[in-house]
């Protein structure tokens, strides 16, 4: 996965440098994330631009002889978004050009110097200056960055506590993404919407996790959401029981039973609860792996 690479900047009459930032990342290995390429925009412009910093891995500041837009808090939108990637401690790279500047974009440059400790701030002239400039500084970072950086403590920790289904045989899956990071706001899990869209994934003809015909229960956690396909008062073979845990960091929980889910004959399922059939756990593995 290719590190995602933020580009702030005016953008009016500033076209052709941040034409030449996009090359230099895609140079260096990375994916740039420019706020011309969003073909809508769901949320305000303002939203957006914030929600492309808090998506991204890096952020570069470019700053040439206008300071730009003044946003609704009364700062710089490029001094926004320069804050939030401050706030998300992301990799912060600034890029100044040699040139007469107005006060706000002198104000900027003042910020990203006194300000910050540690900012990589380099001048250019041309826009192939800037590319080559850009390129150069973050091919080392991109390298580093493109390692997948698993955390395989957190994936061990929750493998170790299956959800307990009855006397069956359970199957747990985790998928922990590659990015430590917030993914969810905690105030997210609330929205029916996050709900909905569970639901929806997990009924899809291609998972199939849920059955329609069994109810389901919803759990706010302090740092997930959890979705049970009850087993209370189960009655009937060939139904699973599901559990779709999602949290904040990203991570996806699926439980589900691997046994009593099979029509078999009367001293069969007696014996259900003890037999393990492989066949039902390759189908089992087959539908959460298309999640």
């Amino acid at each position: 996965m290719k590190p995602r690479v933020f580009v702030s900047s005016v953008i009016e009459g500033f076209e052709e440098y941040r034409e030449a930032a996009r090359r230099g990342i895609v140079a260096a290995g990375g994916e740039p994330v420019l706020i011309e390429d969003y073909s809508s925009l769901p949320a305000s412009p303002r939203n957006a631009c914030l929600d492309g910093v808090d998506s991204s891995d890096i952020h570069i500041t470019i700053i040439g002889r206008r300071g730009g837009c003044i946003a609704p808090s009364g700062k710089l939108v490029v001094e926004e978004e320069y804050e939030e990637a401050l706030r998300r401690k992301l990799h912060i790279f600034a890029f100044v050009q040699t040139i007469e500047r107005d006060k706000q974009a002198d104000h900027l440059v003042n910020k990203l110097s006194d300000y910050v400790k540690g900012v990589f701030l380099q001048t250019f002239n041309t826009p192939a200056e800037l590319g080559k400039a850009i390129e150069k500084a973050l091919t080392p970072v991109i390298k580093h960055e493109s390692n997948p950086k698993v955390n395989f403590v957190m994936l061990n920790e929750k493998l170790q506590e299956p959800y307990k289904i009855l006397d069956e045989t359970s199957l747990r899956l985790v998928i922990i993404p590659e990015r430590s990071d917030e993914f969810i706001g905690p105030v997210e899990l609330e929205s029916e919407e996050l709900r909905d869209q569970l639901l929806q994934i997990g009924h899809s003809s291609d998972v199939r996790l849920f059955s329609y015909e069994r109810p389901k229960e919803t759990e706010i956690e302090v740092n997930s959401i959890i979705i049970l396909q009850s087993h209370e008062n189960r009655r009937q073979q060939l139904v699973d029981v599901v559990r779709v845990e999602l949290t904040t960091e990203g991570l996806i929980i699926i439980d589900t039973n691997v046994t009593n889910c099979t029509a078999r004959d009367r001293l069969q399922e007696m014996l259900s609860s003890m037999a393990i059939i492989e066949d039902e756990i390759i189908s089992k593995l087959n539908n959460v792996s298309s999640t």
